[in-house]
């Protein structure tokens, strides 16, 4: 392989996740891996990203990026320069051109390495390009991307970053940069209405906003921190105001929609919007929920991996709410999960036995059956054993139910061997 006078990498990119590009930096050549290095003879003197956005056709979609970005780069040597300029990212990208000066030239993909040598997941659109001393090219590229989609529950947002920090490792410091949004008309899936700003979380501070463009400007900046832009149901519905923009008569589903999608991203938010969807419409189905979603706001647990994992903000609060909910006519699903919810609040957290001992007494008058309410159990059984093994006294049992209780009996004959342990065996106990 012949030896380069200079490698350089140009990593200025956009990117939605799943990919991420980073901004542009000088780097080295080892076979067919680029990795990055200081730059000492070529500046980035501006640099300019558009991005075009276009919301997927549907929730959970991908939203597609048209990207155009331009970077003017200058060799500040009185030598020449043959620089390898690079663009990074972690998925493969659709339709990517690049031109020098205007004229299209080959790209080549390399994996990439990190600052430490280790081979990442990224790949890198790479091309020759040659400076003459003191020679100013213009660099530009093109490509369409695919964001991330929201998903799960709780539910990832979908997200778009741009990684200025690697800016940094150019000569000197980035004269000018700007980042251009360009999004739709219309509010992501999820909301309603015309575009609105506020349906989307940005970083950092210091934009502009301009109808459906939103623009962030640095000006002779060595970057230390990303643009990051993300967005879910809940912002877009909370952007979009259903109690004041939607039909009357669907203002009350939309708005409790909207609650629901922020309750585990957003707790605050979410609560402010039940006690809106409560006053606006006191009458209304939604309303006789308001009680049960605040609770779940503040305090919500459910099982992973073997023990208790979720939301854990305020439990006196969250109590309170919940016996709140549980006087209004809930479903069996959510008046179930109420009482659910209560038993782990006065057992784990609030140590009120009384109400635990009652909570569970009105849990073993619901009517369960194993395998078919197994989740009940093992929530119960995961904040008390004892508990657990009353509930399932209760319940009608079908089969391999011997197994279930036979994991209860040996927790709590842990936890009562741990009880009656002396400190220091206790303490070895649970180290082991």
């Amino acid at each position: 392989m012949r030896s380069p006078a200079t490698w350089v990498a140009l990593v200025g990119a956009l990117a939605l996740a799943p990919a991420t590009f980073g901004d542009d930096y000088e780097s080295g050549l080892d076979g067919d891996q680029v990795f990055p290095v200081k730059s000492t003879t070529v500046r980035m003197a501006r640099e300019r990203v558009e991005v075009f956005v276009e919301w997927a056709a549907e929730r959970g979609g991908h939203a597609r990026m048209r990207v155009a970005a331009e970077f003017v780069l200058v060799n500040d040597s009185t030598e020449p320069q043959t620089i390898l300029v690079s663009f990074p990212a972690s998925d493969h990208e659709e339709e990517f051109t690049r031109t020098v000066d205007g004229q299209e030239v080959a790209v080549r993909e390399y994996l990439v390495k990190d600052p430490n040598g280790l081979v990442t997941h990224y790949h890198a659109y790479t091309s020759e390009i040659r400076f003459e001393p003191r020679q100013t090219r213009r660099v530009r590229v093109t490509y369409v991307a695919a964001a991330s989609a929201t998903s799960g529950w709780p539910p990832y947002p979908a997200d778009w970053s741009y990684i200025l920090r690697t800016g940094a490792l150019w000569k000197g410091t980035i004269g000018e940069a700007q980042v251009v949004v360009h999004f739709p008309g219309s509010m992501p899936p999820g909301g309603f209405g015309p575009f609105r700003s506020e349906a989307m979380l940005l970083s950092p501070p210091g934009y502009e906003v301009s109808g459906r463009t939103v623009t962030w400007t640095f000006k002779d900046f060595e970057p230390d921190e990303d643009i990051h832009i993300e967005w879910d149901d809940g912002l877009a519905l909370a952007a979009s105001d259903p109690l004041r923009l939607a039909p009357r008569e669907e203002a009350p589903r939309l708005q409790l929609e909207m609650a629901m999608s922020l309750i585990h991203n957003h707790s605050h938010h979410a609560i402010v919007a039940l006690k809106e969807l409560r006053e606006a419409f006191p009458q209304s189905a939604e309303a006789k929920l308001v009680d049960y979603y605040i609770g779940c706001a503040y305090t919500h647990f459910y099982p992973s991996g073997g023990r208790l994992e979720g939301v854990d903000w305020k439990p006196y609060a969250a109590a309170q709410f919940y016996e709140a909910a549980l006087k209004q006519p809930l479903d069996d699903a959510r008046r179930r999960d109420a009482l659910v919810q209560l038993f782990i609040l006065y057992t784990q957290r609030l140590r009120e036995t009384a109400k635990a001992d009652r909570t569970l007494a009105r849990l073993k008058k619901e009517n369960l059956a194993f395998p078919e309410h197994r989740e009940i159990l093992e929530i119960v059984g995961l904040a008390s054993p004892e508990g657990g093994l009353a509930l399932l006294e209760a319940m009608k049992v079908g089969p391999d139910y011997e197994l279930t209780a036979k994991d209860l009996r040996d927790r709590l004959e842990s936890e009562r061997q741990s009880r009656q342990a002396p400190p220091a065996q206790a303490e070895a106990q649970g180290g082991s």
